[in-house]
């Protein structure tokens, strides 16, 4: 989640029936144009990076959970292109 007022960003994940903050706030500014993107592992990680410049990781599994290999060639990813006012 990226809080725009307070410029940081923040991992969660759902365990049983709520939302838990995985690790620490991540202090962080985006300028217009940005890309942030979140890379997911099969390792349960995430990576979280600014125009592809790693930022931090953060683990969401304690466990490795077998997740069937993608039929292509890149890596399942989320990106977002932020328009800063």
């Amino acid at each position: 989640m990226y809080d725009v007022p307070n410029g940081h960003i923040q991992v969660w994940k759902f365990e049983g029936k709520t939302w838990i903050q995985v690790g620490k706030d991540i202090p962080l500014k985006f300028a217009d144009g940005d890309v942030f993107t979140v890379y997911a592992g099969k390792d349960g990680s995430v990576e979280i990076r600014r125009n592809g410049k790693l930022l931090t990781t953060r683990q969401l599994l304690d466990v490795l959970i077998p997740i069937p290999t993608p039929t292509v060639t890149e890596t399942p990813n989320m990106s977002m292109i932020l328009p800063i006012d």
